[in-house]
């Protein structure tokens, strides 16, 4: 099958579009004919060597963690299932590979996609909307009424993160670049501000801060939380892992205004609560750009260069 591959560590000129074998689904897994697939930031990193302890020093790699797609066989028979059933899923943390034609995984790592929607546009609320819903109502609590901030508001996460903030009656402040802030307010932001011109002394108090895809002046963010503020992180400061990593453990010790950091592993049943939010409309999709697989580097590319709007998406089937 075709699959996008790196041999090294390296910038996304390293990525190409090679063959490896098809996957065979082994006793209570599913095969999954992949549609589409998303580009995110945590294969940016994985892809230029920055979380190598992680990732470790086997060659070639896969990339992609999301897919939209149909089944293509079952291991064994298993109930809710069927070949030819139109789903969506994640792959296990810290695992990648889902830009391939096919995946094999296991029946809690996806679920029935929403009706309606194309697998590019549906692939583009994947890794977002999960990620949202964990970080605003599991680790958050976001409440109706509360004031949330989000960084990063016009990316894969955050565009869909402001969405999910309005549905879940929230006043949303969105901190996005100068040409998205039009964007975001159409996406359900109550105010939205040029993080480039906008600090941390311009704004607060909020309820709620999400950090989407910055990881930089934790510290000066938290202090805009009001008394019994949450802060949820996503992601680290690359360029200074360690001092990040450190500050965000140190917050979870002392201090009232706690930073909650964490990793997706998406549920089955996560993803079925994404699929409800999607068909019951508080959820569209936001697809930046469609990308072959041939142009996997190209993808890497745009999204690095910043300033983007929802997903770079590929298209696989």
């Amino acid at each position: 099958m075709r699959a996008a591959r790196y041999d090294g560590y390296g910038p996304p000129e390293v990525l190409y579009e090679g063959t490896l074998p098809k996957p065979v689904a082994g006793p209570g897994e599913v095969l999954v004919r992949v549609h589409a697939a998303s580009v995110n930031g945590g294969e940016l990193l994985g892809r230029a060597g920055r979380v190598r302890p992680i990732t470790g020093w086997r060659f070639p790699k896969g990339t992609g963690i999301d897919f939209t797609g149909e089944v293509a066989a079952l291991g064994s028979p298993m109930s809710g299932l069927a070949v030819g059933d139109r789903v969506w899923g994640l792959l296990p943390r810290a695992s990648f590979g889902s830009a391939a034609e096919f995946v094999a995984v296991r029946p809690r790592q996806l679920a029935l996609a929403p009706a309606g929607l194309d697998p590019a546009q549906a692939v583009s609320l994947l890794a977002g909307g999960t990620t949202s819903i964990t970080a605003l109502r599991d680790k958050a609590r976001l409440r109706a009424g509360e004031r949330l901030l989000v960084r990063g508001a016009s990316g894969g996460v955050g565009s869909v993160a402001v969405q999910l903030g309005r549905a879940y009656g929230a006043h949303v402040t969105a901190l996005a670049g100068a040409r998205n802030l039009g964007f975001v307010r159409d996406l359900g932001a109550h105010e939205a501000f040029d993080y480039a011109t906008t600090g941390p002394d311009d704004l607060g108090p909020f309820d709620v801060v999400l950090d989407t895809a910055i990881g930089t002046e934790l510290g000066a963010f938290r202090r805009l939380l009001a008394p019994g503020g949450r802060m949820v992180s996503i992601t680290f400061d690359s360029r200074h892992t360690l001092s990040s990593l450190s500050y965000i453990l140190a917050s979870t010790v002392f201090g009232p205004r706690r930073v909650r950091f964490f990793s997706g592993n998406p549920t089955h049943r996560l993803l079925a609560d994404l699929t409800r939010l999607v068909e019951s409309g508080d959820l569209r999709p936001v697809v930046d750009t469609i990308h072959p697989l041939a142009a996997i580097a190209e993808a890497h590319r745009a999204l690095e260069a910043g300033g983007v709007r929802g997903k770079h998406v590929i298209r696989i089937g």
